[in-house]
This record gives C-alpha cells, structure tokens and sequence, in this order.
C-alpha cells in the first residue's frame, strides 16, 4: 500500500481507503521491524520513524507542554538538557574503589557542560578532583545520602580559579558528604598541612557551602598506630575567598577542620567576610577551626563570622585565631576540648589579631587530661595572647577544676571582658587571669540563679533576738514571705525590699479567729489572742542571704512556725 500526497500509481483506491476509514482499519496495516518495505510506504514511513525516535536525537522530535496558562510547547531534549546529572555520564554508584577512574570521568564531563550537576543518591568512588566553575553548583541527595569518597591525596572537590588570574563568583556545593580515604602523609601543595583536602575554596566569591559533611580518614580512637593519625583539612578557604556563606557543614576527624588562611606566595591575599555557622559541627579533629596561619606573618583571615557551630572534642584546640582582624565568634558550644576551647594570638606575635568578638557562647569542655594523642592538659577556655582589642563579653563558662577560665597572657593587650559567667573550683579572684593592661568589669560573675526558692522553721516562743539566714548564692534586693503555724490556722503573707531610703517592710495576717490585721512587718503571726505573737522586720540583705530582726511579744504556745520564702536578685 503507497503512502504520499495526492493521486498516484500507489495511492489506495476508494474501495481501499473506506475500509481503512472504519475502526478497526489498523488491523489491515501490517508492520514488522524486521520487513524491509519499499519507498513511498506505511510499513517504510513508521519503520523510519520509529528509528529516529529510537537514536540519541530522538527527544528533539517529541514537545511537550507544561500545565498552565502561559506554558510553551518544547522539546523533550531542550528539558531534559536543563539539568545534568553524572549518571547521564557514566558514573556508577554502589561500587568499590575500582569504580573510582570511571567516576572521576563521568563527574568531570557533567561539570564540563557548564550546568548545575546532580548527584543523586548513593556512594561514589572518585580518584580526581571535582572542579565546580563560575555560576555553577553541584549539589546532592541530602548529607549522608550522595557520598562522595575520594581516594587521591590532592582534593576532592574545589571551587574557584588555581591559576588566581580571575575571580570565580557564585559557585556552590550543596547537600552531599564527602570523604577522604587517603591516609598519605604528603604535604598539600597548598595548605601545606599533611593530607588531603575534601572541600577547597581558592578566589572564589559569594560562594555557597551549605548541608555539606566531610570526614577524613583517621580514627583517634582506634588504638591502632597509624590508624590514630589524623590528616588534612575538612574545609580551606583562601586565596581572595571573600563574601560567601557556610551554613550547616560538619567536619569531622581532621588535622584542621576548618582552614581560613592564604598560601605562602600569596600574603596579600585575603580570605575576608565569610559567615560560618548555621548549627554546623567540628568534632574529633586536632584542631577544630584554625584562621590564619601562624607561619605567615600577615592579617589572612579578615572579618570571619562563626555562629552556631557545635565544636566538641578536638585534641589541642577549639578555635585557632592565630590571624583574624575582627573575626567574630558567637553563640556557638563548646565540649571535651583539650588546651583551649578558644585561642587568640600566636606567642611570636606575628601577626597580632585585632579586634577579634567572643560573645554569648557556651564553653563546658572539662580537663581531659590524656588523649590519643597525649596529654594536653587544659589551660583556659579562653586564652588570649598578642591579641588586641579583644572582647570577651557574655559567655557562660564552667570547668569542675580550678583552672583559670579567661587567661590573658603578657602580650594582651586593651581587652575587654565583662558580662561572663564563670564558673570553675578557683576563687572568684583566680577565674581571669589578668596581665594589668586590659579592662575587667565588675559583672563578670558566677552563674548564678535570678531567683532562690527555700524555708525555714521557728518557735513562736522563740526569744527576740536577730538571725541570718545564708545559702542563697546571691545578694538578694528582695524577698517574699508566706508563713504559717504547724496546727493551726494562722498565717502571715508578706515581704521586704531594697529602697533608696531603706528597707520597706509589709504583711498581712490572717489570725486564728480568721481577721486580717496589716502590719509593717515582713512577718506577724498573731496567735490565741492579740498580745502574744511572733514578727519579724527585715535587718540587711546580705552577701549570701538575708538577716531578720525578730521580737517576741507576750507568751504564745510553742507550736513551729513554717516560714517559706523567695528571694530575688
């Protein structure tokens, strides 16, 4: 049967094309992949067809149409093409190290195109760096779901411009782990920290890390040589890596996890106005977060704000500002680090970090003592030396022993610390330790509560005479009272309070015939009959509690008056 426009020596007859017309006319048209038909044909056209649909290019000749006022036809292929994904490439999950080469080709071929790539769900073996360009991202599954492990000794994934001859704007990483198998003690070439690097940032600009985790490859807890060592950097950011955000990335069981710095060659180079945070973690690393490095004798880390990171049992520090003009560190928790939980300044002093912000964090690491990798004992919370400028303002600190909490070494200089809770077995004296050039506010105190709640018993023929009353762990400014006799029915509801022209003292009694009496009194209890009673004026506030002036009258029985109390700062 012909196939073709108009009358021709092929063409059906009317006969024919009646038949064709009806319902069922599609069971009169054979087709057979395997049948070779002539030119002109059914059977040649839809075989052709079929064909093409069936080749690479086959989606460029399907549209379709998205629901909605507005939406255009489009081609299948122009859709798809919109996002890339390494599997497209040939990557493979689920394999072993021996998948690594094949990977690495597929991940650096979808990065090639220039798209946003995907990773989706699973484990995948790499042995090349991943390198993500201008205005592009890679992002994954979820954390924990898209791992990433690669076996080099370089670095995993990198964003920016090695060459440093241009800025790299808007590159991204977002929501996969990656790790770090190698155990090689090479230097890297460029944090110059022995191991790899998972997560590099070199020129890179408003640049976003988000829902990200890295490991590295060693496990101090393992009690097995070189298994205990811990190698490379989680995160390193340098070299003019300016204007960015980190937020909610974990570092884990790193020599650095996190790195803010420049290379040696490149001193002038900043990594400057980064905020680090978003409930992100440090844990089990040598040292959790090290800005600057103390090698290089210039301000590398400018301006860095960490917020909401959870830093907790890193073996010789918690936070390194070994250079970090005005780099700002608040809200954020502090456990089971050894040394510091917070170092400001390097001994030679090269360079001296100003104005470096320690603000409302809470620091609860105890003194270790002996880790994997020895002993460190703890030295300070915060330890500050050749810092300037510094503030340490609102934090709460606590340690069982009785360690300094706030260590101001001889080189620091014009620090200011106020507001904090300390906390420790030292005396209160012995909690900063002060080289005389810096300024220590009067409101750095011990925890303590705003209120105490408590009680206390006395005879009612107890003999006049004034009682203190201690254990409150504050100076009270006043208090309220709400007593009552053991048998009975009489009560007293009163109080006292700080004036500027003294102690005001006010109750009301309620006595065993049931009438109210006012008094100026903080306590009365009236009993059996007027003329026997028990009451109490308020003598001082004290450094611990409080003292009352109480005064017999007449002779009431011996029953116990229960005397509740709550005390306000």
């Amino acid at each position: 049967m012909g196939f073709g426009k108009g009358p021709s020596a092929q063409s059906p007859t009317a006969w024919q094309r009646t038949k064709l017309a009806v319902a069922a006319g599609a069971n009169l048209i054979g087709f057979s992949t395997g049948t070779t038909y002539d030119a002109g044909t059914i059977g040649k056209y839809v075989k052709d067809y079929v064909a093409s649909l069936a080749a690479s290019s086959g989606a460029t000749l399907v549209n379709w149409i998205q629901a909605g006022t507005g939406a255009v036809s489009l081609p299948i292929q122009t859709t798809l093409r919109e996002t890339v994904s390494v599997t497209q490439f040939g990557a493979v999950a689920g394999g072993g190290s021996g998948d690594a080469a094949t990977n690495a080709a597929a991940f650096l071929a979808a990065l090639a195109t220039g798209h946003n790539v995907y990773v989706p769900e699973g484990t995948f073996y790499i042995d090349s760096t991943l390198s993500i360009g201008y205005g592009q991202k890679m992002y994954g599954a979820g954390q924990y779901k898209t791992n990433i492990k690669y076996t080099g000794a370089e670095t995993a994934v990198y964003l920016g411009d090695s060459a440093l001859t241009s800025l790299i704007y808007n590159c991204e990483l977002h929501d996969l782990t990656v790790f770090c198998t190698s155990r090689s003690s090479a230097v890297h070439p460029r944090s110059g920290v022995a191991g790899p690097v998972a997560v590099e940032l070199q020129n890179a600009v408003y640049f976003d890390v988000s829902n990200v985790s890295t490991f590295g490859s060693g496990n101090p807890n393992s009690g097995v040589g070189a298994d205990q060592v811990l190698y490379g950097v989680g995160l390193y950011l340098h070299d003019n890596t300016i204007i960015g955000r980190i937020n909610h990335v974990s570092c884990r069981l790193w020599k650095y996890g996190r790195f803010y710095a420049c290379d040696a060659g490149n001193q002038s180079r900043w990594t400057a106005a980064i905020v680090d945070g978003g409930q992100g973690e440090l844990a089990n690393c040598m040292r959790g977060i090290v800005v600057g490095d103390p090698t290089v004798a210039l301000y590398t880390g400018v301006g860095v704000t960490f917020r909401d990171l959870s830093i907790q049992g890193c073996y010789t520090t918690g936070i390194n500002v070994n250079a970090g003009d005005g780099t700002v560190i608040e809200n954020c928790y502090f456990e089971g680090n050894a040394n510091y939980d917070i170092a400001v300044g390097t001994p030679s002093g090269a360079p001296s970090p100003i104005g470096v912000k320690i603000l409302k964090n809470s620091m609860n690491s105890e003194d270790i003592g002996t880790t994997a990798y020895g002993t460190f004992p703890y030295i300070a919370k915060v330890y500050v030396d050749h810092g300037v400028f510094t503030t340490i303002r609102d934090n709460n600190m606590s340690i069982s022993t009785a360690i300094p909490l706030i260590s101001l070494a001889a080189n620091a200089d014009t620090s200011n610390i106020s507001g904090n809770r300390l906390n420790s077995a030292a005396a209160v004296t012995g909690r900063i330790l002060d080289n005389g050039t810096n300024t220590i506010t009067a409101d750095n105190y011990p925890e303590a509560p705003r209120c105490a709640v408590g009680f206390e018993t006395r005879l009612l023929s107890a003999a006049t005479g004034t009682v203190s009353y201690t254990g409150l762990g504050f100076k009270p400014t006043s208090i309220e009272f709400y007593c009552a006799v053991d048998t009975v029915n009489d009560k007293s509801v009163g109080g006292a309070a700080l004036t500027g022209s003294g102690y005001l003292n006010r109750c009301i009694t309620t006595d065993s015939s049931g009438a109210q009496v006012s008094s100026n009194n903080c306590i009365r209890i009236i009993r059996s009959s007027a003329g026997n009673e028990q009451k109490a004026v308020l003598h001082s506030f004290d450094a611990d509690g409080f003292t009352l002036d109480w005064t017999l009258v007449g002779a009431p029985p011996g029953n116990t008056l229960v005397i509740n109390y709550i005390a306000r700062r």
